[in-house]
C-alpha cells in the first residue's frame, strides 16, 4: 500500500513559481555566458579565413623595399623603407 498523498492544488503551484524563477535566473546567468561563446565562434571564423589579395592588390605594383642604417642613442639602427614603385 502506498501511504503517498496526492500534492495538494497550492503545493503544485509553488513548486511551478519555483521551477519557473529558477528557469529564468538559470537563463539570466548561463545566457551571456553562452551568447559569448557563440559570438567568439563566429569571430574565430572570420578571422581564421585566408586573406585574399583584392581590387588594390591587382592595381597597384609591390612597394619597393630600401633598407636604411643609422646611428641613434649609441647605438647601430636598422629601418626598412617601402615606397611606391
Amino acid at each position: 500500500m502506498s501511504t503517498s498523498q496526492p500534492a495538494s492544488p497550492r503545493s503544485r503551484r509553488w513548486r511551478w513559481l519555483i521551477g519557473v524563477v529558477t528557469l529564468i535566473l538559470g537563463i539570466a546567468l548561463v545566457g551571456p555566458l553562452i551568447w559569448d561563446g557563440v559570438l567568439s565562434g563566429l569571430l574565430m571564423v572570420d578571422v581564421l579565413r585566408p586573406l585574399r589579395p583584392g581590387p588594390v592588390m591587382w592595381v597597384t605594383r609591390s612597394p619597393q623595399e630600401t633598407r636604411v642604417t643609422f646611428t641613434g642613442s649609441q647605438r647601430m639602427m636598422e629601418a626598412n623603407l617601402y615606397t611606391p614603385a
